[in-house]
């Protein structure tokens, strides 16, 4: 048949047009010449039934038998369809398919949209998939980063892995295995020649995150190591097994640093030889590979070796007292350990004295001797008293020659003093000698006619008469103080509840008594002899103390020069001041009186 829209020559037994695909209807076989020219036999009948849209069904039936003899004619298409397999005289279904296209596209979309989703899925949520993006540049996880890294590294790319996992530890650096990820960038640094970077990654490590593994610091020893930086291996080392107790570090700096220099003279306590006159001990220090030492000696306080140090060169003397010796020593830039040790030197203390006569009570004049045993004896010197106060350097040397002890309660004392300046126990022996025995100077002793802070102005002016000069002068004893001034001397008042009442007063004139009836020209004897005088002896000084009680007060001779001295005598005041007579001499004799109150 002919196509009708495209006029192809269609055999009747297709139903669709193979050129445009349009489906062809069966159409009634005529017996004239429309059927000649279609090929068909005039005889034969053909019924098209409509089908479905996307096929159509024809049925073909077999020709009448004829009543008539038979008679061979050429086989029609039912006969050649026989001959093809076809059973004859039975109709024959032919089925035409039509493509739904919209349909098609569809489906294929759907399809399409399945396959976008599930590599999204597997791209997004799978490691495999992450390290696809990684591989493409697109973000990724910290997993896939490092797993990147790893592969670039493996092929050479040193720049890329360390680019990969710095973007993976910015990612995650809180990860539990971050420690062992690390290890990994540190060994990219290093390929890459990026040494500081190394070194500050692996110090962050074992600063922050695991101070405790050991893996870190034998990084950083191994770059340390290989760029030659001794010195700083030397203190790392020591860091290093401080932090871990890992014993590898200790022997890695053995080897590396010289060993502490060792003193001579072990750390202890020790005490100078009187016998042999030490006055310090010595100590040696020594380098066992014979490198230079350096050392403190009670160093300040932040001193630094070997920086602040002094070459060793000689003995070190170590004299009495507490000391602390530091040193370490040098090999080029390397520094052992430093060695420290203490040592107290203390010299030895002398004896106390003996006295040569018991504690106790005597009717008569006594003298005494002070002994001294102790094996030291040529090298001490011996301090005493007997005026009743503690022997210093500046009481009496015993020379050995008995002392005269006068009238009345007695403590002898005395103390021993070897060449160290070390002093011994005080000896203090009391003694009590009755035999009569003066006074102390005290409140009831009067100068001329008048009584110290009792006689006023007015009696005073009675009894001397008119003074030369009379004026108020500044004194910081009272507000307001006045001063009278005659031939003799003067006189001095100051006010009080009983008016200007006298305070001062001094004479230079013969004229004029003192209390106990001394006098400006007497001797030093003639004066002495008036109070009490306990009879010690003169110091090294040229001083001598007369007497001295905590209770009522004390006298001494002052040394001035050769030709000048001064007497005091001294007694306390119900007001907690005191009243000083005071005695100047010249050649021992008396060539000035004064009465003086203090407050």
């Amino acid at each position: 048949m002919i196509c009708p829209q495209c006029g192809n020559i269609v055999p009747d037994s297709h139903g669709v047009c193979s050129e445009c695909g349009m489906i062809l209807r069966s159409q009634d076989k005529g017996t004239g010449a429309a059927a000649i020219r279609q090929g068909r036999s005039g005889s034969e009948g053909v019924r098209a039934d409509r089908g479905s849209a996307y096929s159509s069904t024809v049925f073909v039936s077999r020709p009448a038998a004829s009543s008539g003899p038979e008679t061979k004619e050429a086989p029609s298409e039912p006969a050649l369809e026989t001959r093809k397999g076809r059973r004859a005289g039975k109709p024959h279904k032919v089925r035409r398919f039509m493509i739904n296209w919209a349909l098609v596209w569809t489906v294929v979309l759907v399809l399409l949209l399945l396959a976008a989703g599930s590599a999204y899925v597997y791209l997004r949520a799978s490691d495999a998939g992450q390290l696809v993006l990684a591989r493409l540049g697109y973000d990724a996880n910290a997993e896939a980063l490092w797993a990147l890294g790893t592969e670039y590294l493996d092929q050479g790319y040193i720049e890329r892995a360390i680019m990969s996992y710095e973007s993976a530890y910015d990612l995650d650096p809180n990860r539990e295995d971050i420690y062992s990820k690390l290890l990994m960038l540190g060994e990219a640094y290093e390929a890459g020649g990026y040494y500081s970077k190394a070194e500050e990654l692996y110090t962050t490590m074992y600063k922050t995150i695991d101070p405790h593994n050991v893996t870190a610091y034998r990084l950083v020893a191994s770059l340390l190591t290989s760029q030659n930086r001794n010195m700083e291996l030397s203190s790392f080392l020591k860091m290093a097994y401080d932090a871990t107790g890992d014993s590898s570090f200790s022997r890695q700096r053995e080897e590396l640093v010289p060993a502490a220099p060792t003193a001579t003279l072990a750390a202890g306590k020790y005490q100078l030889s009187m016998k042999d006159n030490e006055q310090y001990k010595t100590v040696d220090l020594v380098s066992a590979e014979g490198y230079d030492i350096y050392y403190l000696l009670d160093g300040e306080l932040g001193s630094v070796l070997p920086e602040d140090g002094t070459l060793f060169e000689k003995p070190i003397e170590l004299k009495e007292g507490y000391h602390t010796l530091r040193a370490v020593a040098l090999s080029s830039e390397l520094v052992s350990d430093e060695m420290s040790t203490t040592y107290t030197i203390t010299s030895p203390v002398p004896l106390s004295p003996k006295l040569s006569l018991a504690p106790g009570t005597y009717e008569t004049k006594q003298r005494v001797w002070i002994r001294y045993y102790g094996d030291d004896a040529d090298s001490v010197t011996i301090y005493y008293t007997i005026d009743g106060l503690s022997p210093t350097s500046n009481s009496p040397i015993y020379t050995g020659e008995p002392v005269l002890l006068p009238g009345g309660r007695i403590h002898v004392k005395a103390v021993a003093v070897n060449s160290y300046r070390k002093v011994s126990n005080e000896m203090d022996v009391e003694l009590k000698i009755n035999i009569p025995f003066k006074r102390y100077y005290n409140p009831s002793d009067t100068c001329g006619d008048f009584v110290m802070l009792q006689t006023t102005r007015e009696t005073f002016i009675k009894r001397y008469g008119q003074p030369l000069v009379e004026e108020d002068i500044v004194d910081p004893i009272a507000l307001r103080c006045i001063r009278l001034t005659y031939e003799w001397g003067y006189a001095k008042f100051m006010t009080s509840s009983n008016g200007f009442v006298i305070y001062d007063f001094q004479t230079s004139s013969s004229s004029f008594t003192g209390p106990r009836s001394t006098k400006v020209g007497q001797s030093l004897s003639d004066i002495t002899d008036k109070f009490r005088d306990m009879g010690q002896d003169y110091n090294q000084n040229g001083d001598r103390s007369i007497y001295w009680d905590d209770a009522e007060g004390y006298a001494k001779l002052y040394k001035i020069d050769n030709h000048n001295s001064r007497l005091d005598y001294v007694y306390y005041t119900e007001d907690d001041g005191t009243v000083t007579l005071s005695y100047s001499l010249t050649d021992r004799a008396v060539t000035q009186i004064r009465v003086q109150y203090h407050n």
